[in-house]
């Protein structure tokens, strides 16, 4: 089960993360033109199969985007550069599956991170496996599908102390939600037959056994930042 605790924590570190990155949107005035197959964008230039896009440029299967160009199959994004499958991220170049990320360049597979270049596998601005990786992610995914499904686009938000705050506010929505809703109720037994005899507990799972002690495979600690290699800050100016 999701955990919605989780990603409340990390919005609040990422809005310690962010600082200066966030600006304001610019709107675009004109309706654009030589787009294929859009729907509902605005000042979108040369753009394929996009929705719901405002002021993007050669972008292609984009959704809830602005200010974007070159990028493909992004979502809830704004001011993308050459990017592909980004969601609620901003002000990226050349990343590709990132998630919560802002001002990072030539990243893959980073969530929640923030002014990095050439990072793979990032969580928070700090290097995991691949395997920790996605654990970390799909955890969240659940509970940040619910913000988009209630029409929040993290990456428009320029109060970014308001993040955690627009999160409770939806979980207790879907928690009014889900109590308001009465379990179905058992159909009654056709006339002329018994009812069905109450199916009998599950047998106890036996335990697996114990696993002796030294056998659990060590894993190296992950280096931090260095400012060397992958991973490193994006040098300022």
């Amino acid at each position: 089960m999701s955990d919605p605790n989780a990603l409340r924590a990390v919005l609040e570190r990422l809005a310690d993360l962010v600082d200066a990155h966030a600006e304001a949107l610019e709107a675009a005035g004109d309706a654009g033109g030589d787009n294929f197959e859009c729907e509902a964008c605005t000042g979108c230039n040369a753009c394929r199969f996009c929705i719901g896009c405002d002021g993007c440029e050669r972008c292609s299967y984009c959704e809830d985007c602005a200010d974007s160009v070159d990028s493909t199959h992004c979502r809830a994004s704004v001011d993308l550069d050459g990017c592909s499958h980004a969601a609620h991220s901003r002000a990226c170049t050349g990343c590709r599956y990132v998630t919560l990320c802002f001002d990072c360049e030539d990243c893959t597979h980073c969530f929640a991170c923030v002014g990095l270049s050439g990072a793979e596998f990032h969580f928070l601005n700090e290097p995991l496996s691949r395997k920790a990786y996605f654990e970390r992610v799909r955890a969240l995914e659940p509970v940040l599908a619910r913000l988009e499904a209630a029409g929040v686009r993290l990456s428009f938000e320029d109060d970014l102390d308001a993040w955690p705050a627009l999160l409770d506010r939806i979980e207790r929505r879907a928690g009014a939600r889900g109590a308001a809703e009465p379990p179905p109720a058992a159909e009654p037994p056709a006339a002329g037959h018994a009812p069905a005899p109450a199916a009998e507990p599950p047998a106890a799972v036996k335990p697996p056994p114990a696993r002796p002690r030294g056998s659990v495979r060590t894993v190296r600690r992950p280096r931090r930042l260095d400012g060397r290699g992958a991973g490193a800050q994006k040098p300022e100016g």
